[in-house]
């Protein structure tokens, strides 16, 4: 973009009228354009037609905003350089030319931010130059009017979180919204002009807010929190200025947008689902078990009340809910139909009884009912209840109802969700990217741009500095002229910087240059090289200083960020030690040191501290030779891969004495575990100290790990010197991230970590997203239904709950978790319909795109090869390993060596100069071992075979002459389509060739054209529809058997006869393949082996049988196995292969990432164990181990044994490892 034109011209009276002859010649050219748009569309000639489509005066009238110059964006760098720096603040002319046909003007900020202002009156009363007005610029365009503004609402928002709160905050923080929203209309306008209060979207939420507290301030509406509750909406305006939420908002809208076709699909399926489920179901889940006429007759108290009863007072006293039949406290659903549960005797199923199952809120009664038991299903949230009760009174075979919404439902259309949403966050990454790699190019040009601006005004600077300076120019001349540098030309000046060293030749290094203050733009200060010389009078007692030029281009290759350059000078004899140098830049030392930064001395100063503290404290550079023996004999032993095998051990022990331990555990055991951990970290201290001491501390801590280890050493030397002291237990947990140090030497948990941590910014971004939508929806639930939960439910409160800040918020995450349909049972109760939207509207953005949000961000993080490549660094607990295979090899062939005797290695001796002797004889006797082959075999035989000259022969004294190979070709006039390969391995004809050489010619031909004919079979597609027909009918078999199949006799022997027929039909197909593929060939392909165990497990199964054992347990559960068989069926389509390969392809991957998993779930159970150990223990009744009701007063222990109560462990819990695992599988299961 060219802004060479751009001039910033403050905003005055004349602005405004050129805003009006810009705006004059906008309608003139658009006037014109349109005349000759008129034109074009007049003339019917071809000729006018081409040119109209070649140049469209509507296109060409299309203008758009420069997105460099847009409202908020950062002012582009090379127009940072240009801008005035009294013009911050004020208002200037827009340099926009799609803008400046617009009255309004542009301000630009202390941080370079862009703003635009209506240049017409604000609220028709402040125009763009009245002082009032531009004092709210000011004020709106400071930085620290946005940070108080953030400030309040983040203050806003945690006094919400209070219970009660003083009334006072609401007056105080209106208030401060008033001043702020006043401050805006001044500035800006209200809403009839561009760029006015309310033309932003984020100031129509401010605009709400206040009017809803002024509302609330003078008008009695009731319930006052809940208008108050949309003032926590403006904790989304955090979102607006932290820069890294941009990327995650526009994903967020983007997957709205690309959403609302997603929604209105799954909204259509749940309606035919729901539909279906109310035709089906309406009514059905209010069936109850009721007494019988009879039954309830005779069972009436009163004799003659009995006798008398009719029928119509029977119907109105069974409506009473005290006769219903119970189980387990609530009352039994039940059905007429078959496979529906029955009533016990004396009751019958009546319909219409009472209110539906979960406080009456799940049924099908209705159409909205039954849509939210539909989308329950969708979201798989105890849906099994749902599934119980509906089969409980409309039979088993309803079942596929629910099998048809949860596959459409959940494993469709919420998949379908997370698509959407993950290729919405990959198209705005893509342009993200596209647009940082642009903006970093523009930056890039700017600098280049800026830097040759500079670079011109130096050297025009100079230029006025000495035109007229005699003694500059003569002292140039004979600066360049001189030839008195007494320096050798063979020993040139020596560069250092950073550890680089660069040597420059004479010419090099005394060459004049144009300008000497052309090397400040490359080196700060560094055009000058001082250097010490003696003079020319060889005086001893005083050296001077001296200058020399370099020219730019050398120093410019050692690098622009370090001062610290050296520079040797080697001389060479005596008599030319002497240099003699000119005066030049010492005459021009005030003029350099003009165009210097101010902060040189101060960067000098700290530079020279900063270099003692590294040399002294960080890099250690002592130059004592004991000192450097002992850092390199350390180095030998810490950098060793031995070293690090022995850590890894050291690291596999510590987790294992970490695991060991668990709840009611031996004091001796407690001991074990304690002196282990001191060793363990003793040993661990000792590796960080021995690393310190050999990398010194600035190479130590330049690498992540070091520093990882350091942290962890440092926190268990603290956790041991606080280790009695109560409450600091918590840091025994940090001992656990010694496991982290395994990713050291295991590829996999580095990868996985190295992902996590390349997308830890845009995780980080995401969470505090995550965070402010639970914020929210938590301070709302809190106002909305937490007075409705106090008064519902008093001190009995439930576990989940919305009367205070903590329990919302631990109820929005556990919907978040998939985890709703409960807790809105409990709100409905207590609070109305009110719930619904609410819980349904937290779900669908907590769960459905913001959590699908992380796991598309760590999609996109990972390579299609990333857990299978392989790492370049060098591997050292491998190097280790293969160190110790190697040493055990070469002791075993060494105690071979010495244990086979003095006879066997003369023996060895023999053969060796035997094979000296006639090196060739090898050879020889190969060519006549070759197998004699029957050449009149029908087989396309097609081979060579090598012919070496002069076997027998060699040449003394010459040089080795390379072999020449040539080739005999025998073609056979005989070929066939297609030969069967060998049945049998090579192995085998190696071994038993000599059975093959006594097989008769007619023979062998009839056993080719066997495997022939089989191939064909076996190739043919009807076989292979056979074979799918019948693998389809022995799954229906196995499908048939039940419970009752051996109360059936006929139909058993039938299904026995067809498991044999099939299996008959199995082994044929197994012994067809063998003839065609060979023996070889069929094992090597992975389908075939799952084919011969499933056939070999039949056969064996049918063999139980016959023999009369096929009962006994041990033989009768490998009669199961005979469920693999549908498994065949995989093998014969294509697409059902290329899915299963993949499948299998995958496991490697699969298992890696699990074992990382179990290693992150070990971590925590150890935690668990020792935080929780021992304390999931409860009171139970002895009878039926229900917790006993507070009203017990049950406390601990004792308490509950002295009331002859049963004091029980809890079935999850963490008292040692295994149970941890289990109980954090099913956390991560919900």
């Amino acid at each position: 973009m060219d802004y060479s034109s751009i001039v910033f011209r403050e905003f005055t009276h004349e602005s405004l009228q050129r805003i009006e002859c810009y705006r004059q010649e906008e309608a003139e050219r658009i006037t014109s354009e349109r005349s000759e748009e008129t034109l074009c569309k007049n003339n019917i000639n071809d000729h006018h037609l081409i040119n109209k489509s070649s140049k469209d005066p509507a296109n060409a009238s299309k203008r758009k905003p420069n997105k460099e110059l847009a409202t908020g964006e950062t002012l582009p760098l090379i127009l940072q350089y240009k801008f005035p720096p009294k013009l911050i603040g004020k208002p200037i002319e827009e340099i926009d030319q799609y803008y400046r046909v617009e009255y309004g003007f542009m301000v630009i900020s202390a941080n370079n931010t862009i703003y635009r202002f209506s240049s017409t009156r604000a609220c028709y009363l402040f125009s763009p130059f009245n002082c009032f007005r531009r004092i709210a610029i000011r004020i709106l365009t400071h930085s620290l009017f946005l940070t108080l503004v953030m400030i309040t609402i983040l203050t806003n928002c945690v006094f919400m979180t209070l219970k009660n709160a003083p009334e006072v905050n609401e007056y105080i923080f209106t208030a401060i919204y008033t001043v702020e929203a006043l401050i805006k209309c001044v500035a800006r306008g209200f809403i009839l002009e561009k760029h006015t209060f309310l033309r932003d979207p984020w100031n129509w939420l401010d605009f709400i807010v206040i009017v809803l507290a002024y509302i609330t301030f003078f008008v009695h509406l009731g319930n006052v929190a809940v208008l108050r509750t949309f003032r926590v909406l403006r904790a989304l305006k955090t979102v607006a200025i932290v820069p890294g939420l941009k990327t995650i908002v526009n994903a967020l809208i983007q997957s709205f947008i690309a959403l609302r076709d997603v929604s209105v699909l799954s909204i259509f399926i749940l309606s035919i689902f729901a539909l279906v489920g109310l035709q089906l179901y309406m009514g059905t889940l209010r069936q109850k078990c009721v007494p019988s006429y009879d039954s309830f007759v005779n069972n009436t108290n009163s004799y003659s009340e009995g006798f008398n009863m009719s029928f119509e007072s029977y119907l109105t006293k069974i409506d009473n809910e005290i006769y219903w039949y119970k189980e387990n406290g609530d009352y039994l659903l039940c059905g007429n139909a078959s496979g529906t549960v029955r009533c016990p005797a004396g009751y019958i199923c009546w319909k219409d009884r009472g209110m539906n199952p979960n406080f009456g809120y799940t049924s099908f009664d209705n159409y909205g009912w039954a849509m939210l038991s539909c989308f329950r299903l969708m979201t798989q949230d105890y849906w099994e209840n749902l599934y119980q009760l509906v089969l409980s009174t409309a039979g088993r075979y309803h079942a596929v109802f629910f099998v048809v919404v949860i596959f459409f439902g959940s494993f469709y259309l919420v998949n379908l969700i997370l698509a959407t949403v993950s290729m919405s966050y990959l198209k705005e990454q893509i342009l993200v990217e596209a647009e940082n790699k642009e903006r970093e190019r523009r930056r890039k040009d700017d600098e280049l741009e800026i830097q040759k601006e500079e670079e011109g005004k130096v050297l025009e600077a100079h230029a006025l500095l000495h035109v007229d300076n005699e003694q500059y120019v003569e002292n140039r001349r004979s600066f360049e002229d001189s030839n008195h540098t007494n320096l050798h030309p063979d020993f040139p000046i020596e560069l250092e910087q950073n550890g680089k060293k660069k040597k420059l030749s004479h010419k090099q290094s005394f060459q004049a240059s144009p300008s000497p203050f052309q090397c400040d733009k490359l080196i700060a200060g560094a055009t000058t090289i001082p250097f010490f010389r003696e003079t020319q009078n060889n005086s001893t007692d005083e050296d001077r200083k001296s200058e020399l030029v370099v020219s730019c281009s050398d120093l410019a290759d050692l690098g622009q960020n370090d001062n610290r350059l050296t520079i040797t000078l080697y001389q060479a004899e005596p008599h030319v030690q002497h240099v003699q140098t000119t005066e030049i830049l010492s005459a021009q030392e005030s003029n350099r040191t003009s165009f210097l930064p101010k902060n040189t001395a101060a960067t000098n100063t700290s530079g020279v501290f900063i270099r003692l503290v590294r040399i002294y404290c960080c890099e250690w550079s002592c130059k004592l030779a004991i000192f450097q023996k002992i850092q390199a004999a350390v180095a030998f032993i810490v950098l060793d891969a031995f070293m690090d095998l022995f850590i890894t051990i050291c690291i596999i022990l510590n987790t294992l004495f970490l695991a060991l331990d668990h709840h009611g555990q031996s004091e001796t055991m407690t001991l074990i575990l304690t002196t282990g951990n001191y060793v363990f970290t003793a040993v661990f201290a000792v590796e960080a100290t021995l690393k310190i001491i050999a990398l010194t501390p600035s190479k130590y801590l330049k690498n992540g790990w070091n520093v990882f280890d350091l942290l962890i050493v440092t926190v268990s030397l603290i956790e041991l010197c606080f280790a009695h002291v109560k409450g600091l237990s918590v840091l025994r947990s940090f001992r656990l991230l010694r496991i982290f140090k395994l990713a050291k030497s295991w590829s996999t948990l580095n990868r996985l970590i190295s992902i996590v941590g390349k997308s830890i910014g845009a995780l980080a971004n995401l969470t505090l997203v995550l965070i402010i939508i639970i914020f929210i929806f938590a301070v709302v639930g809190m106002q909305l239904f937490g007075q409705k939960y106090g008064e519902n439910f008093g001190k009995d409160m439930p576990r989940w709950n919305f009367f205070d800040f903590f329990h919302s918020f631990m109820i929005v995450f556990r919907v978040l978790c998939g985890e709703w349909i409960e807790s809105m049972w409990v709100c409905l109760e207590c609070a109305g319909w009110p719930c619904v939207p609410f819980f349904l509207l937290t779900f669908f953005l907590g769960n459905l795109v913001i959590l699908n949000l992380f796991l598309a961000l760590l999609l996109a993080s990972f390579d299609s090869n990333v857990l299978t490549e392989k790492e370049d660094e060098d591997d050292k607990i491998g190097e280790a390993i293969d160190r110790i295979q190697r040493f055990f090899h070469l002791l075993i062939e060494n105690l071979v060596y010495f244990f086979r005797g003095k006879k066997q290695r003369q023996k060895d001796a023999d053969v060796e100069n035997k094979n000296n002797e006639n090196p060739l004889s090898t050879a020889e006797e190969l060519v006549n071992n070759i197998p004699s082959a029957n050449f009149n075999q029908s087989e396309d035989i097609n081979f060579a075979v090598p012919l070496i000259h002069d076997l027998s022969t060699t040449h003394e004294g010459t040089e080795e002459q390379p072999i020449h190979d040539e080739t005999i070709e025998f073609h056979p006039t005989q070929s066939i389509l297609y030969t069967p390969p060998s049945c049998c391995p090579k192995m085998i004809l190696k071994h038993f060739c000599c059975c093959a050489k006594c097989i008769p010619q007619g023979i062998h031909e009839r056993w080719t054209t066997i495997r022939r004919h089989s191939f064909s079979l076996v190739e043919h597609r009807y076989f292979e529809w056979f074979i799918i027909v019948s693998i389809v009918g022995s799954s229906i078999t196995l499908a048939l058997e039940d419970v009752h199949t051996r109360q059936q006799p006929t139909f058993s022997e039938v299904l026995e006869i067809f498991d044999k027929i099939f299996t008959i039909i199995f082994t044929l197909e197994l012994i067809l393949k063998w003839f065609a593929y060979g023996i070889k060939n069929y094992f090597t392909d992975g389908w075939n082996i799952l084919d011969f165990v499933i056939v070999v497990v039949s056969v064996l199964g049918t063999g139980l049988h016959l023999f009369g054992v096929a009962d006994i347990p041990a033989f009768k559960s490998m009669r199961t196995l005979r469920a693999l068989r549908p498994l065949k069926a995989l093998s014969k389509f294509a697409g059902i292969r290329i899915v299963v390969n993949a499948l299998f392809g995958a496991i490697p991957s699969i298992s890696n990432v699990l074992l990382v998993c179990l290693v992150f779930w070990l971590i925590f159970s150890i935690m668990g164990v020792q935080l929780f150990a021992g304390k999931f223990y409860k009171c139970v009744y002895v009878g039926t181990h229900d917790r006993v009701a507070a009203s017990e007063n049950v406390t601990n222990k004792t308490d509950c044994l002295n009331k002859n109560f049963t004091w029980e462990n809890s079935r999850l819990n963490f008292d040692n490892v295994l149970n941890g695992y289990l109980a954090l599988f099913q956390i991560v299961s919900y």
